[in-house]
């Protein structure tokens, strides 16, 4: 359904952003996934949900962390084509819009995950730290690519 969803949905972002079809593609699909996988609800929806949001630990995930399959690697991961999509974007206006826009979304997450406890999901503040991260490590990655591509383009023409 998401699929069929983004492909009827891409035309008209790629003409609202003035970016290509397969970019505006990758940018609702990554939008996509971020929301089908934070604010469906959980396996557990119906278990216990905690009151309040856990803010006993914020900060970025450990190199440990991140380099092994873990919750926070797992919320790094979710982020980084959604930073990746906005690093390749093709001016800087936009990406930077893009990016700020972004931003804001690991907060609504997990405010959505808070007020709805029918999802079965719980507020961690240490979530929104690992989507960040995820964000800047995709966003640094889609410029240095977005960098190269236009060098290489540069050097053939």
């Amino acid at each position: 359904m998401a699929l069929a969803i983004s492909l009827a949905a891409t035309p008209t972002m790629a003409r609202l952003l003035r970016i290509n079809r397969v970019l505006g593609w990758l940018l609702i699909m990554s939008l996509a996934g971020v929301v089908l996988l934070t604010l469906t609800p959980s396996q557990d929806a119906g278990g216990v949900v905690r009151p309040f949001c856990d803010v006993r630990f914020v900060g970025p995930p450990s190199w440990a962390e991140m380099t092994s399959v873990t919750q926070a690697s797992l919320n790094v991961a979710l982020f980084v084509p959604l930073g990746l999509v906005i690093g390749l974007m093709p001016r800087w206006r936009l990406m930077l819009s893009l990016a700020a826009a972004a931003i804001v979304i690991p907060f609504a997450v997990e405010t959505i995950q808070f007020l709805a406890p029918i999802l079965g999901r719980s507020c961690q503040a240490d979530d929104v730290a690992a989507n960040l991260t995820g964000l800047v490590v995709g966003l640094a990655a889609g410029v240095v690519l977005r960098t190269i591509a236009g060098s290489v383009r540069r050097v053939i023409e």
